[in-house]
């Protein structure tokens, strides 16, 4: 029975693999082009941690962005062309006849051609669906926009799950019709009228994407001049005060400059001690001075950090320097206080194994 189906929808699996397989060669064509341009537009403020996404820049070419959007109509196609005339053309042509009375049962025939139409929509779907998805990468973290209405159709499972849909309504309309160009013509209707109603309706419902919020708070109480204690919750007090470069400075106190610094090199080596959980690397040892430059804007004219360096020094087990080194980008990467700062930053990892 398979052999028969494949005998069937050879040539439509021909023309829709020949169709899936050009639109895969434009896709990563012009998907490499647009992702040199991103990087190529926000290399350098990726590497410096600066970016500030969305922004309104333009990626890629706006006749493949059509096509693109285009590929919104692929499982209604699949629904019409495939699933449609699954069961009526058998049932108008009078072939049905012939196949429903030969070893072979009507209900075997039907689950073996439809379980075989069913699976062959999820997986063009599926390949439509990655490759779009992998296309907008650049776009989706420019704009943010992979959530918004037309957008988040044509990417992840979403074409996957509507040429699902929309092979079963075909098979289903064809079969209770049982005329093939009605039961196109019924199947486009009904796929784009549950594809109008989820979009202006259902859509509205959906809930919010999930994000995860922290909120941090800290007190402080002044003690005289320029002099304070700052205190989170129940944790240990920090006695503030300018640096001894400004009026009223202590030096035996905390300053807010050297506060940030401190915050951002532990803020660092947290991130890096997570990501070496999950590499399973082991962590002997990590310690790290930092250095902050302040001076003025060139751009506001306001005093501000602009340069920070840090040089971490890790040890690491044995035949770990090779994994914990693979680590370190992301660690920089994960650090919200780095993300948090227009500061260049530099960071000198050291990374060591243990002396013999």
């Amino acid at each position: 029975m398979s052999w028969l189906v494949w005998r069937q929808y050879r040539a439509s699996s021909a023309i829709t693999g020949a169709l899936i397989g050009s639109f895969a060669v434009l896709l990563v064509i012009t998907g490499l082009a647009m992702a040199r341009q991103f990087h190529t537009d926000f290399g350098a403020c990726l590497a410096a941690n600066t970016c500030r996404f969305p922004s309104d820049a333009a990626l890629g070419n706006s006749l493949v962005g059509a096509i693109v959007e285009f590929s919104l109509a692929v499982p209604a196609l699949l629904g019409m062309f495939l699933g449609g005339p699954a069961v009526a053309r058998e049932v108008e042509t009078g072939t049905a006849h012939f196949a429903w009375t030969q070893s072979v049962t009507r209900r075997h025939w039907l689950t073996v051609k439809t379980g075989w139409l069913l699976l062959a929509a999820l997986a063009w779907g599926g390949a439509v669906g990655a490759l779009v998805t992998w296309w907008a990468g650049p776009r989706n973290t420019v704009a943010a926009s992979q959530f918004n209405p037309g957008t988040f159709d044509v990417q992840g499972i979403m074409p996957a799950a509507y040429s699902l849909f929309a092979m079963a309504l075909g098979i289903a309309v064809g079969t209770l019709i049982r005329r093939v160009l009605p039961a196109l013509g019924v199947t486009l209707g009904v796929f784009f009228a549950v594809r109008l109603m989820i979009m202006g309706w259902v859509r509205q419902h959906y809930m919010t994407p999930v994000t995860k919020t922290f909120t941090y708070g800290v007190s402080l109480h002044r003690e005289a001049g320029r002099r304070a204690i700052v205190q989170a919750e129940s944790r240990s007090q920090i006695r503030v005060a300018p640096p001894g470069d400004f009026p009223d400075g202590d030096d035996t106190r905390w300053s807010p400059e050297h506060l940030f610094l401190a915050s951002l090199s532990s803020c660092t080596m947290l991130s890096f001690l997570s990501h070496a959980d999950h590499a399973d690397v082991d962590v002997e040892e990590y310690t790290s001075a930092i250095e902050g430059t302040i001076m003025r804007r060139a751009e506001d004219g306001r005093y501000a950090f602009v340069f920070v360096r840090l040089r971490p020094r890790v040890v690491v087990g044995r035949g770990q320097r090779a994994a914990a080194r693979a680590i370190v980008g992301k660690a920089e990467r994960d650090c919200f206080v780095s993300a948090s700062t227009t500061a260049e930053i530099a960071v000198d990892w050291e990374i060591a194994e243990p002396a013999v």
